[in-house]
């Protein structure tokens, strides 16, 4: 989705003049003062007897003092509406905890289970579905494993205690590669049919910041034309959420976004509590004992398709909280709050009012200096929806087929048209472009996240540019702007 240049004069010419009547208001006083001295300073010139009436000098005292009420009363107004529109955002924009909150005040346990129960239903599910989850993968130099959404055979491939996977589980509702329809020569015209993959899947693991990205995708690829294949895609799989207790590594801010918790997007929702809370705390609880070995979790459902998986466990290992476990969850949501730290130097709403005084900035160019335009950044972030479509043909043209590929804003070609012209050539014009759509333009247009704060671009780039370093120098520069 492209976005045209925006005409950077207006704005400029805007933003000066808020920055001197707001952060000058003695202005309001000082034009109009000018003006009358002017005026009387022309008067005292061309003043002459009156033979009768009034003389053009005295007109023109008149006019003054007019023009300078009218002007004094104008600069008033216009003040006095800076003032309030900035009472008003200020009190309207809470801080990232008090967001997180407020969210979690909705958030209560339908259940509580064992892990035995949780691995026993994921291999009840597996009958039926194409089990997804996160799996350690080592690599050949003894770096620590990461982690990879894959296809597994048996529950216990599944590493329920991941960190974070290093792609999202976008891949698994909008591949990076797929066909969407062949077609064949028949009777020398060609028959195209189209290729849906309505395959039952489900995918256990999947962390708040990226069940925020996956509602993201559904309102682009639901709303205005719908996309069928990712639509179905999306209606034939069953996610299974998992709480993050602390962040999952270094370098997230999803506590400052507010998408550390998730109140649905999921059929299921996993909660760790016993991975955090004290364990003081959890003498006399139900869930402790010598066969749970304290490793129960609390569980939400998001669908009646999530409350149905569980009927079908064994009774022992699944009950209804109360008393010391409503405790316990609200113990777990509030030691929650205090695990993740504030990293972006801005509240998050102000983000897009900041990105957007920021078109200009020369911080563009400077950090584009370091830009391999790579796309790395593109292809692990979990909210990046771009894609291009080609037409595979077989020679001789009997059959094709056509393929629809991930594209990302961030390489050299994307945004060059018929003609051989590239209107975002520059990296440092498809740096801001992608800031942009990240922190303001999404989410304008959706109504949901552009970003997550998975950090994911951030731990992918080579270069080492930070989208968080940029958020944190943009707000730099708007307070040093005074707005």
């Amino acid at each position: 989705m492209q976005h045209p240049p925006v005409n950077s004069k207006p704005r400029s010419l805007g933003r000066v003049l808020c920055a001197i009547f707001f952060g000058h208001p003695q202005v309001i006083v000082l034009v109009p003062l000018s003006i009358g001295i002017l005026v009387h300073a022309i008067v005292r010139l061309t003043h002459e007897e009156p033979t009768h009436g009034f003389t053009p000098a005295e007109l023109v005292r008149c006019a003054g003092v007019l023009t300078a009420l009218t002007m004094f009363a104008g600069l008033s107004i216009f003040y006095l509406v800076i003032v309030i529109m900035g009472i008003l955002q200020k009190s309207g924009n809470g801080n990232s905890v008090t967001a997180t909150r407020s969210t979690t005040e909705g958030l209560r346990l339908d259940c509580i289970i064992t892990r035995k129960f949780l691995l026993e239903r994921i291999a009840e599910l597996g009958k039926s579905r194409t089990l997804i989850g996160p799996v350690a993968r080592s690599d050949s130099h003894g770096h620590a494993p990461q982690h990879f959404y894959e296809v597994v055979k048996r529950p216990d491939e599944i590493a329920l205690d991941f960190g974070y996977c290093v792609y999202g589980p976008k891949g698994v509702l909008l591949p990076a590669r797929e066909t969407l329809l062949q077609f064949d020569r028949v009777d020398g015209q060609f028959k195209a049919r189209a290729c849906i993959d309505d395959r039952p899947t489900a995918i256990v693991g999947v962390h708040p910041c990226d069940l925020h990205a996956i509602e993201t995708l559904d309102v682009v690829f639901r709303d205005g034309p719908s996309d069928t294949h990712y639509l179905t895609r999306r209606e034939n799989t069953f996610i299974v959420g998992i709480d993050c207790a602390r962040p999952c590594t270094d370098g997230v801010f999803c506590g400052d976004i507010g998408t550390n918790l998730a109140a649905g997007g999921f059929d299921v929702m996993l909660y760790p509590l016993f991975d955090v809370v004290d364990a003081s705390a959890l003498r006399g609880f139900k869930c402790v004992g010598p066969e749970s070995n304290g490793r129960c979790l609390g569980a939400m459902f998001g669908t009646e398709a999530g409350r149905r998986w569980f009927e079908g466990g064994p009774k022992e290992d699944f009950y209804i909280p109360e008393g010391k476990d409503i405790e316990i969850f609200d113990a777990y949501l509030d030691q929650k709050r205090e695990a993740f730290p504030q990293e972006i130097e801005a509240d998050w709403k102000d983000v897009p009012r900041i990105l957007g005084r920021s078109y200009d900035s020369l911080l563009w160019k400077a950090t584009s200096n370091r830009c391999y335009s790579c796309g790395s950044c593109n292809l692990v972030c979990p909210t990046c929806y771009c894609f291009d479509i080609q037409d595979e043909n077989d020679l001789p043209v009997e059959s094709g087929r056509r393929e629809r590929t991930w594209d990302g804003c961030m390489l050299r070609e994307f945004a060059s048209v018929a003609g051989g012209h590239n209107f975002r050539d520059a990296s440092a014009n498809r740096l801001r472009h992608r800031i942009l759509r990240k922190g303001a333009w999404i989410q304008q247009q959706t109504g949901h996240h552009g970003c997550v704060g998975c950090g994911r671009c951030d731990r992918a780039c080579t270069a080492q540019i930070s989208i968080k370093q940029i958020m944190n120098q943009l707000a730099e520069e708007a307070r040093h702007a005074g707005n």
